[in-house]
Formats: C-alpha cells, sequence, structure tokens
C-alpha cells in the first residue's frame, strides 16, 4: 500500500515534507529493505497520507506490527485530529532561517512569506481533495507622517480550491475584520462559524469563507500585522490546528522588518470599506504606477517604488470614505 501511495513523485514528496521521513527511507519501507522500523515514525506517516487511506494503513501496519498504536500517539498528532495536526518540521524552520540570513533585504519578505505559507498551506489542507485553506499575511501600513496605523493591508496571499489567489486582488483591512482586531487587541481571535458568529467578534466574510483564525505578529511589545488563516468549512479549526497556526505566525513574522513593528498606542485602525468599493478603487492602480514610472520629473527610482507609493494612495483614499 505504501507503495502506491507513494509511486507519484510529487505525492510522495509532500508525505516526506509531512511526516519528516526522507524520500529514500519511504522508499526503503516500500520496499521492505529496512529491517527494523521505530513504532514512532509510523505515527506522522500516518498523519501524513490523505484521510481516506488513514484507516487501512493503519490497520495494514497493526498487522505487520502488532505492538503500533496510535493510542500512544504524542500529543501533537492526537488520533481523532490527525488531519493537518504535524508539527512544524525541522526542515521548515532551517530554510527560513537560511533565508533570513542570506537572502538580500530586498527579496527577503518575499522568500520567507512563501516558505512558510506554502509549509502551512501544505500542512492544514493536505490530500488530494483539500478542504479549501487561505493563509493571509496582513500588513500594518502607517500613515505618510509615520505617526500611526490606521489600516492594514493584505501582502501575501496562498490558498487552495476554492480560491485562486493568483487572481485574488489584496484587501485593506481595518477595525471591523478579524485581523484588525487581533492587532488591537495583540492576542488570538477565533471565529469557527462566521455566519453565526457566535462570539461577535468583527468580521468580515468573503466567498467561500466559514471559519477563520487571525494571530498578531508581535516583535516584543510591538505589532507588525495579523497572520489570517480561512477554511471553507466550519469548525475547522482543532486545538492541534491552532498550535499549528500559532507557529506559523511567529515563523512568518521573520519575514518583516524591524521597522514595520509599531508600538501599541500607534495603532489606531479606521473602518474600512466592504470588498466591492475597494475592487472599484484599485481599477485605476495600474494606470496611475504607469503614470508614476513614465513622469517626466521621476519621483520613483522604479516600478516597486511606483507600486508601493500607489497602493499607500489607495489605502489613504479608500480610509477617508468611511466615518
Amino acid at each position: 500500500m505504501l507503495a502506491a501511495l507513494i509511486s507519484d513523485p510529487e505525492e510522495r514528496r509532500r508525505i516526506a515534507r509531512a511526516s519528516g521521513i526522507d524520500d529514500a527511507t519511504l522508499k526503503r519501507y516500500a520496499e521492505n529493505k529496512t529491517k527494523r522500523i521505530r513504532l514512532h515514525m509510523f505515527w506522522p506517516l500516518v498523519a501524513a497520507v490523505p484521510q481516506v487511506h488513514r484507516a487501512r494503513l493503519t490497520a495494514l501496519i497493526r498487522e505487520e506490527f502488532p505492538d503500533f498504536s496510535l493510542d500512544e500517539a504524542p500529543s501533537a498528532i492526537e488520533p481523532a485530529q490527525l488531519e493537518g495536526a504535524e508539527r512544524v518540521q525541522l526542515q521548515v524552520y532551517e530554510r527560513v532561517l537560511r533565508a533570513h540570513a542570506t537572502t538580500p533585504l530586498s527579496l527577503r519578505f518575499w522568500a520567507i512569506c512563501n516558505i512558510v505559507m506554502s509549509a502551512a498551506i501544505e500542512q492544514l489542507d493536505p490530500g488530494p481533495q483539500p478542504t479549501g485553506v487561505k493563509v493571509v499575511l496582513a500588513q500594518c501600513i502607517s500613515n505618510p507622517q509615520g505617526q500611526a496605523v490606521n489600516y492594514l493591508r493584505e501582502t501575501f496571499l496562498l490558498g487552495t480550491l476554492p480560491w485562486r489567489t493568483d487572481q485574488t486582488t489584496p484587501l485593506f483591512l481595518g477595525a471591523e475584520s478579524l485581523s484588525g482586531y487581533a492587532v488591537i487587541s495583540g492576542r488570538p481571535a477565533i471565529c469557527q462559524n462566521l455566519r453565526k458568529n457566535p462570539t461577535f467578534l468583527p468580521v468580515r466574510q468573503e466567498e467561500y469563507e466559514e471559519s477563520a483564525v487571525a494571530y498578531p505578529l508581535r516583535q516584543g511589545e510591538r505589532v507588525g500585522g495579523s497572520f489570517l488563516v480561512v477554511a471553507a468549512q466550519p469548525d475547522f479549526f482543532t486545538p492541534p490546528r491552532l498550535q499549528l497556526v500559532d507557529a506559523y505566525t511567529e515563523l512568518v513574522g521573520l519575514a518583516l522588518r524591524e521597522s514595520e513593528f509599531f508600538a501599541p498606542d500607534a495603532i489606531q485602525l479606521r473602518t474600512m470599506p466592504e470588498t466591492s468599493v475597494q475592487r472599484a478603487h484599485f481599477a485605476s492602480f495600474r494606470s496611475r504606477v504607469n503614470a508614476l514610472v513614465s513622469a517626466s520629473e521621476r519621483e520613483v527610482a522604479n516600478i516597486v517604488e511606483a507600486e508601493q507609493r500607489v497602493w499607500c494612495q489607495l489605502g489613504e483614499e479608500l480610509m477617508n470614505l468611511t466615518p
């Protein structure tokens, strides 16, 4: 059965990353070339395979290794909550620390976000039939005077179907959002059912979203934004998954520069307009960027700087549309 599960190279690499068992060892297991297998290695392996195969794989392992029992699994991999319950793998920490130390400053944000958020998606929504999970980094944006943070901007998004994050325009968020609440309060905000919202948290429910959590990005007492995770089913965030989101929040915070964290008294979030209003404003984004780049008296060094300036202009305009 293991040979069949790892016959596809991409799936084999995914299982290897999720379980912490390298490709070569997985092949040896499947070919029965390993004389002695430590039973604790089976726990992360069972958790890493798609849910539809776990019961059968567990039964076969027990048949071959009678001493194996999921009842003795570590607390990080509880038998009743195996989906996405693995700890962050050591390889992810190593890659993030290497990127933080060696990547040029101009590219470090994108490098670390890509590593961390790709790994988070793989662990939170594994298998060929995804539940649907979206991860979002929402950063604090200070006003032009640099004196206060009035809103957040989604600066990195990644998701599995039904989301197509390559076609999603990042939004501005404020006090009306779960991310905004996490930033203002400095603590996690968890809503297991966005439609019913039994805890009366500030939420802005977008298409496909059923449950969500937002954790603040902290550096000591200062806050740089939030790590938002949204699922396409209610009650998605079991305790092991919340522990996983917490760990990934700490990692993705390394993508931000020290100057991008703000003291609590500088956090003065306003309410940002609804999504349809924001998207209408975004229609002018590209033309405004091109105008800055092609101006005879160039005020920007490159297109990246021009885009950042236009985003700031749009944020200020949208903020002023609400009371």
